[in-house]
């Protein structure tokens, strides 16, 4: 039912999909993005705590109503099959779905009242939640990882950005989906290294073995890491720094899962997600700044927070509680407790986004559609205060009626937490700077 495709560009406003379907050509909607506030690139930091970042990107839109923002007192077509249950912050519930996480509330906070404007397309919301941004006049913005490797660069000899366990594939729009180093270039692109976690044999060398070099990304590696013809040639790994980056020392120690703990591996689940939950961990470890972590790579034919109920989407609204939100629930958790005991968490920033939420009411296939006038993400780590709910929804989680978020605005926010003003300009393979965010946008300062 979503494998129509079609490619626009769009900055966010009022469009809703069949005006997007009916405006034909990319042109018709294609914005620039002067008259915004200008800084120039390497202005002052803010006083952020993180020095890294662990990005779950909950794919597919999770329910506010089945994870953060339960309704029960609400009509049971609107509440859904489970209920609230408290947390170890007073006056804070979630859903049923998630006690693991119920018992943790006090390391994290809620931000209730997440929106968009734009159409209700998983391809605009990764963009928005991901770069803060939405694709305009031909360009694409680079994602938080990216951005990050192209302003403060790598802390140690580990890629500063990495994305888990793969990237995103087919989600039934030709769109941009957020997750590269857009008008930055591809030099800055978070790695991906394109394997399982989960598997037995997950090593760098099984990442390495087989796989052609990154010849587009080649020569502006060779720049960034500072290596020459001669050295290159010196490697046997395809003339291409990326590759000798990540047949050193530091990357086959990061990478190696079987130098943890049989029960720690178990704590984490084995599961993709979970084994990729605990790569995060010892890869922020050993250096790198921002790891992204895909929950799932696509929504079809698979479980996903994607809770339509149709055929090539299966997942109702009564699977998530054991078919997505356990996995989940177990997994995040685990990494809580694993980045607090090793003195990680209050500089380490943690953030669970998904692109959209869902609609207030159940449909007819026991699912929830799309429904971007409301959602409810949470971050926690990196010195944010825990413990919090920041804005509100309505009575049946469909609209906010109070503090208003954009994605612009998490963004901001997971800059500052990171050290980087929101009004910094990045510049362009073509030479012109443009600011990370719209000029204006605020800061979710009751977490920082």
């Amino acid at each position: 039912m979503k494998q129509q495709r079609w490619g626009v560009g769009f900055e966010e406003r009022n469009w809703s999909r069949r005006d997007v379907l009916q405006s034909g050509a990319a042109a018709a909607l294609a914005l620039t993005v002067g008259g915004e506030a200008a800084a120039v690139e390497g202005a002052a930091r803010p006083a952020g705590k993180a020095k890294r970042c662990i990005f779950i990107l909950c794919t597919g839109g999770p329910s506010q109503l089945e994870t953060w923002d339960p309704k029960p007192e609400a009509p049971a077509e609107v509440r859904g099959p489970f209920g609230a249950i408290e947390t170890n912050v007073s006056g804070i519930r979630i859903s049923e779905t998630l006690p693991l996480l119920a018992r943790r509330a006090d390391r994290f906070s809620l931000v209730r009242s997440v929106h968009h404007a734009g159409p209700a397309l998983h391809e605009v919301g990764l963009q928005l939640i991901q770069t803060g941004r939405s694709f305009s006049g031909g360009a694409e913005w680079p994602s938080m990882g990216a951005a990050l490797s192209r302003l403060h660069g790598r802390a140690g000899s580990l890629p500063a950005a990495v994305l888990l366990p793969r990237p995103l594939g087919d989600l039934g729009i030709a769109l941009p989906q957020g997750q590269g180093a857009g008008f930055l270039g591809d030099v800055y692109a978070p790695l991906a290294p394109f394997g399982d976690p989960n598997d037995a044999d997950y090593r760098v060398e099984s990442l390495l073995a087989g796989t052609e070099p990154r010849r587009g990304r080649r020569e502006g590696l060779r720049e960034l890491l500072g290596y020459d013809a001669a050295s290159d040639a010196s490697t046997g790994l395809g003339a291409d720094p990326l590759y000798e980056l990540m047949a050193s020392p530091e990357a086959r120690s990061a990478f190696d899962l079987s130098r943890e703990a049989v029960q720690l591996r178990d704590r984490y689940g084995r599961t993709t997600f979970g084994q990729s939950c605990l790569l995060a961990r010892r890869l922020v470890e050993h250096g790198t700044r921002f790891v992204t972590i895909n929950q799932f790579d696509s929504v079809f034919h698979q479980h996903t927070w994607d809770c339509h109920g149709y055929p090539d989407l299966p997942t109702r609204v009564a699977d998530l509680k054991d078919r997505v939100a356990a996995s989940f629930d177990q997994s995040v958790s685990a990494l809580i407790d694993d980045l607090v005991a090793r003195g990680l968490y209050e500089d380490t920033l943690l953030c669970c986004f998904g692109e959209m939420g869902r609609t207030p009411t159940l449909t007819a296939t026991g699912g929830r559609d799309h429904w971007t006038r409301c959602w409810s993400v949470m971050l926690g780590g990196g010195g944010l205060r825990g413990g919090q709910v920041i804005g509100a929804s309505d009575a049946h989680a469909s609209e906010p009626v109070a503090r208003p978020v954009s994605p612009a605005t998490l963004a901001a926010t997971v800059y500052t937490a990171l050290g980087v003003a929101p009004d910094t300009r990045l510049p362009g393979a073509d030479g012109q700077h443009r600011p990370l965010l719209p000029g204006g946008t605020e800061v979710l300062h009751e977490l920082i």
